[in-house]
């Protein structure tokens, strides 16, 4: 009889640990899960992080040769102005013109 209860206790000792160590497994799994899940959230945060500023360098990239552009056109204009006569001065006037209007949209888009 006592051989039966010392079997029949080491049977239940083997079976709570075997509950136990599934259930400790099965909790592993269960935070490597939601680990991966959250490294994959941040990679997409990432992902579009990278991506916006991406796009924000081809803006400013395109703003720059706006801008280039413009103080050119002004800088031609304005040293023009010594040396126009009457009639220079209405095709020099349409071109300032121009180049408001050029500022005017550029300032609407931002």
């Amino acid at each position: 009889m006592d051989s039966n209860i010392i079997i029949l206790l080491f049977l239940v000792l083997l079976i709570a640990f075997i509950i136990y160590f599934f259930m400790i497994f099965n909790r592993l799994q269960s935070l490597r899960n939601g680990a991966e899940a959250t490294l994959s959230q941040i990679r997409v945060a990432m992902k579009k992080r990278l991506d916006t500023i991406e796009q924000l360098v081809e803006s400013i990239k395109s703003y720059a040769s706006f801008e280039s552009r413009t103080m050119e056109r002004i800088t031609q204009i304005r040293s023009g102005l010594d040396r126009a006569g009457p009639s220079d001065l209405q095709r020099i006037e349409a071109e300032s013109r121009d180049a408001g209007l050029d500022l005017c949209r550029c300032r609407e888009l931002s």
